[in-house]
């Protein structure tokens, strides 16, 4: 999402939402921040990233609101007795919402990781922290990269007819060692031939190393960094005047006055930005491509006429 953007200013729009949202467990904030990011992966991935993201997510939101709910005893509104032991509706609503907030911040994460990329970590890094971005690089491509081979040795195994799921518990543990040291071995000749190849391109020798231009931070760059930040500064100065506070215990209790809900909306249109403004990008190119069609056929059938 938003690749087309510079990448100050993709970070800019990921970013806060990171921050803000590992400060804020709110029970209405944090389903937001849940419900947007979901809404920009959907965008950005599709459907199906969507539901994979949520059959991992919602055992989590889940998991954490029932522990919370059993080993918290906190709050004053009791809905059940559990054998003397109250479960009360303050310590629900907390579970749920850190783990929304868990959750939440984690889709956000990968919607980062997938707008910068492993260019973007360049353009921003690369001048000033080239070892430390190398190795982030180097991350980033090699965990799809390990997954994708894994899957390859796996259905190669079960062509031969030699499968981790069949067979006894020793058998299957044997397949799978055997398996997991052909991807160990392949990915340490792999290492070596890397560090082969960047020895002899010399890296490290002391000089600095050189990097492609960035792209240019053009006028839309500008902003949308500009609205980030606007946004931002809304958010954090709510939050600062204790408009977003929230108080689970004893008693639910959330801010009021101006500051509650111009930070909300701050808050939300932070959230759903993203998401805006790639829609509107996808909207520009789509009428763009659709008048270069109309002319082309107007300039077409004009001289089909002149002939």
């Amino acid at each position: 999402m938003l690749k087309r953007c510079h990448p100050i200013a993709r970070l800019g729009c990921f970013l806060p939402v990171l921050l803000l949202g590992m400060l804020l467990c709110h029970p209405v904030l944090s389903p937001a921040a849940l419900g947007a990011g979901l809404l920009c992966q959907g965008m950005a991935l599709g459907a199906k990233s969507c539901r994979t993201t949520l059959g991992f997510g919602l055992p989590v939101i889940l998991l954490m609101g029932g522990l919370n709910l059993f080993f918290n005893s906190r709050g004053n509104t009791v809905f059940l007795y559990l054998n003397d032991l109250p479960l009360t509706l303050e310590s629900l609503l907390y579970g749920l919402s850190a783990g929304c907030m868990a959750v939440g911040m984690a889709v956000w994460l990968m919607l980062l990781a997938n707008s910068l990329g492993r260019s973007g970590l360049l353009d921003l890094f690369g001048g000033l922290l080239p070892g430390i971005t190398m190795i982030l690089t180097m991350l980033l491509r090699f965990l799809p990269l390990y997954r994708r081979r894994m899957k390859s040795r796996m259905d190669t195994q079960r062509t031969l007819g030699r499968t981790t799921q069949e067979g006894s518990l020793t058998r299957r543990f044997q397949d799978g060692g055997r398996l997991l040291s052909s991807q160990f071995s392949a990915s340490l000749e792999q290492s070596i031939t890397t560090a082969d190849s960047m020895t002899a391109r010399g890296y490290g020798l002391g000089k600095r190393p050189s990097r492609w231009p960035m792209e240019k931070f053009r006028c839309r760059n500008g902003v949308a960094l500009a609205v980030t930040l606007l946004l931002t500064a809304g958010t954090a100065a709510a939050w600062l005047a204790g408009g977003l506070d929230c108080r689970f215990f004893p008693r639910l209790r959330v801010g009021s006055g101006l500051a509650y809900w111009g930070g909300m909306v701050c808050y939300l249109l932070l959230l759903l930005f993203p998401a805006a403004w790639w829609a509107g990008e996808k909207m520009g190119r789509h009428f763009a491509v659709r008048r270069w069609k109309d002319s082309w056929k107007e300039e077409n059938a004009h001289d089909l006429l002149s002939l």
